[in-house]
């Protein structure tokens, strides 16, 4: 994706995309924090854009750029209610927390955006996450942005 277009992706409402393949999950239990924190609420946007997120992406300090960490295992998007999972997986030796921001992507344009916060990820640890939105249509894509904090 070139700058002018990834400049263009991030102006859309509370979205930031990078583009992440489809994987298996494991067969671990999910982890008991993968879930939407219980201040997430629901809003549509003028545009329709359904928002189910607690922190703007990139306003926290500490937290770092962690797509690699995170695989998708399915995204059930083209009809409502929109269902996604995937594993996250610690690569250090610390106990890790993750912020999880998916967004849906319908014909070049965001549709919904949901934050999944996955905490105190054992070093080393693989466990899963999953997230509903109330939002989907033919043809709709998981993208995802990965936040990771000590």
């Amino acid at each position: 994706m070139s700058r002018a277009a990834r400049a263009a992706v991030l102006t859309l409402p509370l979205a930031a995309l990078v583009v992440m393949g489809v994987t298996g999950c494991t067969a671990s239990a999910p982890h008991p924090s993968a879930t939407p924190t219980a201040t997430a609420t629901a809003a549509a946007a003028h545009d329709g854009t359904i928002t189910q997120i607690t922190h703007k992406p990139g306003t926290d300090t500490g937290y770092v750029g962690a797509l690699k960490d995170v695989k998708l295992g399915s995204c059930k998007a083209d009809s409502s209610p929109a269902h996604f999972e995937g594993t996250v997986t610690n690569p250090t030796s610390t106990e890790q927390s993750y912020r999880i921001y998916v967004s849906l992507l319908s014909a070049g344009a965001t549709i919904g955006v949901h934050e999944v916060d996955v905490s105190g990820v054992s070093g080393h640890a693989t466990e899963k996450w999953s997230g509903t939105l109330p939002t989907g249509k033919p043809g709709t894509t998981c993208i995802l942005r990965v936040e990771r904090h000590s």
